[in-house]
């Protein structure tokens, strides 16, 4: 059986386009645009720079980074939209 390619790896390696590009990486973390139309403005994907399939795949440094980080997105984007 076949399993398609991650879509978040294929962002994240460069093989794959995402419309703004990945917006920022660090902590283990990387922020992106959806890939595809979004019908909400700012819509943003917070994942894991390495393969993860939820949450309890992050390793403990990549879990301490998701809350302020979010927090810090979460900020920005309701002072700009």
């Amino acid at each position: 059986m076949n399993e398609r390619p991650c879509t978040a790896c294929e962002l994240l390696a460069g093989r794959r386009n995402v419309p703004g590009g990945v917006v920022w990486r660090g902590g283990g973390l990387a922020l992106h645009a959806l890939d595809g139309p979004c019908p909400i403005p700012g819509w943003l994907v917070l994942t894991a720079e390495r393969h993860c399939r939820a949450l309890h795949d992050l390793d403990a440094g990549t879990t301490a980074q998701l809350g302020p980080i979010a927090q810090r997105v979460a900020v920005a984007q309701r002072d700009v939209l």
